[in-house]
This record gives structure tokens, sequence and C-alpha cells, in this order.
């Protein structure tokens, strides 16, 4: 079984609990019909520019740490890491560089097909 972080993200104090929980039932419910074992959850709020993202870093960290255990880093939607290309690309080629590859919920086209990003997997 392809193994996978979740990372979740939301802007809002106000709606972040009902927000963060409807992410994390779609990401369960995703990982499980593809056969994707989710072994950590980071779920972040970030209210105010410029965004800091704690348990972003602390996730990529884990990345490394568990090098090679790994297949996905699993988000609802790219812009949880850059709603810029640029930076977008870095945590990418980050992240490929330990074996790991972003999956974006919403750029499935076959589940949700809205994202900006296209996913990529280790058969590609």
């Amino acid at each position: 079984m392809k193994k996978a972080i979740l990372y979740l993200r939301s802007r809002s104090l106000e709606y972040s609990n009902q927000y963060a929980q409807n992410q994390y039932d779609i990401a369960q419910n995703y990982c499980a019909k593809n056969g994707i074992e989710i072994v950590r959850v980071f779920d972040e709020i970030s209210t105010e520019p410029p965004y800091k993202r704690y348990y972003f870093d602390k996730a990529l960290k884990v990345v490394k740490l568990l090098s090679g255990q790994l297949t996905y880093f699993v988000v609802f939607e790219c812009s949880q890491i850059s709603e810029r290309g640029v930076e977008y690309e870095a945590v990418k080629e980050e992240l490929k560089a330990s074996g790991v590859y972003i999956l974006s919920i919403c750029a499935d086209k076959e589940y949700l097909g809205s994202d900006m990003f296209e996913n990529e997997t280790p058969e590609q």
C-alpha cells in the first residue's frame, strides 16, 4: 500500500474546524479508494499575511525523516502549498528528491478536477 502525509490548511478561524473536517473527510475517502494509507496528518490555520506555515514546514521535515517510506504528500488543493508557481515548483522538486509526489485531490480530473496544477505520479 502506498503511504502519504496529509496536509490541510485553512485561512479562517471562523470556518476552520468545519472546513478542515470536510477536507479531511474527502481526503480520507479519496485515499481509501485509491489504496493510499495516510500515516500523518498536519492541520494548519493561517489567518494573516504573511501566512506562517509551521505545520507545513514540519510536514516537509517528516517527509525527509520518512524518506523511502512515503509516496505522496496529499493536499486538498495545490494552493495549500503555494499560489505562486515558482514556489510550488520548488516544493515539488524538494519532495521529489525524497521520492514523494504531490497529490492534490482537486487536481484529480476523475474526482474533482478543479485545481491549478496537475498531479504527477511515480508512474509518469
